[in-house]
């Protein structure tokens, strides 16, 4: 599993557990565009992202 961390949070994690605050935004077909959303999305969903390499071959973006 292949995972980008963004914001000041250092290394990379799993999927957020239920309940941590992480809302998932969507699947994307590369680390670039996932991360480029998450950047976009910062202002209005915070700064800390995860995208996370699924088992479908796709990036989920979750943000916090």
């Amino acid at each position: 599993m292949i995972l980008g961390l963004g914001a000041a949070t250092g290394a990379a994690q799993a999927s957020p557990p239920p309940g941590s605050g992480f809302m998932f935004m969507g699947y994307f077909p590369t680390y670039a565009s996932c991360v480029a959303q998450a950047q976009a999305n910062a202002p209005i969903h915070g700064p800390v992202y995860i995208c996370e390499y699924g088992t479908n071959g796709l990036y989920l973006l979750w943000m916090h």
